[in-house]
């Protein structure tokens, strides 16, 4: 940050400058010296968080590290609600048995039971604005129903079968394309898996997997089938004689070892319900039950719950089991085969069946669910805490006082609709509102950036306690002057600087800074150093000048008459830079080298004398000579002295 501040002593009087030599001599306590050569270097910077570098928009979301680059090991994760915003009035109805799936763009929903009807609409989230949005996807799209199943595959989103109006199973296979947000009804030849509800599909490397379900005869299936995006053709895997049993309401997820299965509703009819954990080895196309280890417990036996990839592994949350419906949350970790029990704090979606989960750049998507007698349409993610990230200003930036600029952010999992943007000219106190109720759907807000100059201003995003500052302070400047070097005579107004000089073609500022708003960490002790109470501020600096510029102060009369010194900081201390005092022209004149304007913070202040030590004694004779001179003052103010 370049600085330029100028430290004036208010005018002394003779006599109060004698009594006070006179009184250290006459103790004789030796003076306490410390230089500011000594001091730190002013300011001190923040920390930026660190953020993802984000997917790109069409990349696409195959492999399991690539679904949730934020979600990675280490815990700390939390469910949060995504609230509705004014981007995004609406979300999808309250619904359960619909299917999710990760594309590209976000999220995709399809369909489901809302209560009294089957549901043919499709939703995205953007994981980017946290917002949904209902799609157009033309005259061809699946038909209503619900218990259907989708997974990501390289050509789209793959949707299979479910249940429809009139409750009739179905066998159809669509694909949407993520390009133009169309669906697609494929025709897949003469092999196909049969009508079916409540199957389970997953991505595989080559297309997606599809296993089990219940027929339109109440036959519980276990039959394993994988699409093939080459050849859009569906084929019957046989997969040995080691394979989950016939069940349907189960969930499957993506991992790198192959596609992880949990739990179901088994055979028989209000029994059955399962916690057994299988894994498809996409390789050799075979199931293969695995024997849990490092684990104490694993999650009880359900249908209806839902689970999606992670890069840490696999997220399982809710379902039930005919006597009890779950809100708890699991992760398997596939490099130890174990499932763990997840501490999410107190926030956390309520107990729910019959919802949808899937990956997003942010963390696990949730959508909806049932909970007994009533549908859900909440939304939630579970990923790192709410966060934001100001990325303008970010530090040592020059905005002018009267222009537009943009202030932007980053933001992850925020809880509510309105953010407050806030403004500490003095890098520590955020009093200023410039603005509050933004929807948090956006990061950016175009701000007329209004005075007083300062060089400490930082910029605050916050919403409730979540809450990001710019890490650095930027300056807040008068106009900025072209300035050609040599013969340009450059004047500021009050007070007043005029500089001259330098050579080349460049770009010269000068903003006279209000000192309430100037609390560089260095100020306090400066100004002690130096002997002075008062002062007056300036940020100066240049870009494209060479050669020497000289810079003169003029001020009033009523300025102290002391000898000033300019000060740089060489980044290990200070150095001096002599000037001329003029009293008779209430100036004072120094010359320097313009490339010092350039990133070097510097000073210009009384020359820092030191002041003699004090000991009670002499505490209480400069009490007694002020208190003298006080009285002579007023004396003579009323005409007696």
């Amino acid at each position: 940050m370049r600085e330029f501040r100028f430290v004036l002593g208010r005018r002394a009087l003779i006599v109060f400058l004698a009594l006070l030599v006179a009184t250290g001599a006459l103790l004789g306590v030796p003076a306490t010296t410390r230089t500011l050569a000594e001091s730190p270097p002013p300011g001190s910077q923040e920390t930026a968080a660190a953020s993802a570098d984000p997917v790109a928009a069409d990349e696409p979301l195959l492999g399991p590290s690539g679904y949730s680059p934020l979600l990675q090991a280490g815990g700390g994760f939390v469910w949060t609600l995504v609230p509705t915003t004014s981007q995004s009035p609406s979300a999808p109805t309250a619904r359960c048995n619909h299917a999710m799936a990760t594309t590209p763009s976000g999220v995709l929903l399809f369909g489901g039971w809302d209560g009294s009807g089957f549901l043919n609409d499709t939703w995205l989230f953007n994981p980017i604005t946290s917002t949904w949005g209902l799609l157009d996807t033309g005259s061809a799209s699946p038909t209503n129903r619900g218990n259907h199943a989708m997974a990501a595959t390289p050509s789209g989103v793959l949707l299979f079968g479910g249940q429809g109006d009139g409750g009739i199973f179905l066998n159809d296979t669509w694909l949407f394309n993520t390009a133009t947000n169309t669906w697609g009804l494929l025709d897949t030849g003469s092999a196909s898996p049969t009508d079916r509800c409540n199957h389970a599909m997953a991505t595989t490397p080559s297309g997606a997997l599809l296993f089990g379900g219940q027929d339109d005869g109440g036959i519980f299936l276990n039959d394993t089938w994988l699409f093939n995006t080459a050849t859009n053709t569906w084929g019957l895997l046989d997969t040995g004689s080691a394979s989950p049993s016939r069940r349907h309401s189960h969930a499957m997820a993506a991992t790198p070892s192959g596609v992880l299965l949990f739990g179901g509703h088994g055979v028989g009819h209000g029994v059955g319900y399962l916690n057994d954990t299988w894994l498809f080895n996409t390789a050799t196309n075979t199931w293969g039950k695995l024997e849990l280890t490092l684990t104490i417990t694993a999650p009880s036996a359900r249908y209806l719950h839902a689970m999606a990839t992670t890069p840490s592994g696999v997220l399982l949350f809710g379902g039930q089991d005919g006597s009890g419906i779950f809100n708890d949350t699991w992760l398997f970790n596939t490099g130890t085969n174990s499932w763990g029990l997840l501490d999410t704090g107190s926030a956390s979606p309520s107990g729910r069946f019959s919802h949808a989960m899937a990956a997003t750049l942010s963390g696990v998507l949730l959508f909806g669910g049932d909970y007994d007698t009533y549908k859900l349409n909440d939304t939630w993610l579970y990923g790192p805490p709410p966060s934001i990230v100001v990325t303008s200003p970010t530090g040592n930036e020059r905005w002018t006082i009267g222009t537009n600029r943009d202030i932007t952010w980053t933001s992850t999992g925020l809880n509510s609709t309105t953010l407050t943007i806030l403004l500490a000219r003095n890098g520590v106190d955020f009093t200023e509102t410039i603005t509050k109720g933004l929807s948090s759907a956006i990061n950016i807000y175009t701000w007329t950036v209004t005075g007083p100059g300062t060089i400490n201003a930082k910029i605050r995003v916050q919403q409730d306690a979540t809450e990001g500052t710019s890490p650095d302070y930027f300056t807040i400047t008068s106009a900025l002057f072209p300035y050609i070097g040599g013969t340009t005579t450059l004047t500021t107004s009050d007070p007043w600087l005029e500089i001259s000089g330098g050579t080349d073609t460049g770009t010269l500022w000068v903003t006279p800074l209000d000192p309430q708003y100037t609390s560089d960490p260095d100020l306090s002790q400066f100004i002690q150093e130096t002997g002075k109470r008062s002062a007056l501020f300036f940020d100066i600096g240049q870009e494209g000048l060479s050669g020497t510029l000289t810079i003169v102060l003029h001020f009033t009369p009523q300025v102290g008459e002391e000898t000033f010194v300019l000060y740089l900081w060489n980044g290990t201390g200070w150095v001096s830079v002599p000037g001329t005092l003029n009293l008779a022209n209430h100036t004072f004149t120094f010359t320097i080298d313009a490339a010092l304007l350039l990133g070097t913070p510097f000073a210009l202040g009384g020359d820092p004398v030191a002041m003699p030590g004090m000991n009670p004694w002499g505490l209480a004779l400069l009490s007694l000579s002020l208190l003298g001179m006080g009285g002579w003052w007023f004396l003579r103010r009323r005409g007696v002295a």
